[in-house]
């Protein structure tokens, strides 16, 4: 029975690793993102608002969600500015959350803000 146990623990552990979010939807994310910066929309960086507190309640279509406010503002820190690639550093930091670990908690502060469906313009 103990043998069991260890090993059901051990498969449930190995199953919560960290896994990436399938790329096509990582895409999607990117170009929501892309999309919103583009035209000066984006909530994430128009906020200014100073929370204080460690975690930020946000309310979703799906209901309300609880987020560590250091990854949200890590997301938010980008504002406006462009890297490297060209594209906005907000869309380049929810691709590097959710490549590392799609259950990480900036990953999941990303998939809070945008959806991971083909942008619909």
């Amino acid at each position: 029975m103990k043998h069991l146990l260890l090993l059901a623990l051990t498969l449930c552990a190995s199953a919560a690793a960290a896994a990436p979010l399938p790329a096509d939807r990582i895409a999607n994310m990117v170009a929501q993102s892309e999309y919103v910066m583009s035209r000066g929309l984006c909530a994430v960086a128009n906020d200014t608002k100073d929370y204080g507190t460690a975690s930020i309640l946000i309310l979703l279509p799906d209901g309300p969600r609880r987020i560590l406010i250091n990854d949200y503002n890590w997301i938010r820190a980008a504002g406006y500015a462009k890297g490297k690639s060209g594209r906005f550093v907000m869309s380049e930091r929810i691709e590097e959350a959710c490549q590392a670990d799609a259950l990480g908690s900036r990953c999941i502060a990303a998939r809070s803000y945008w959806s991971q469906l083909p942008v619909s313009k």
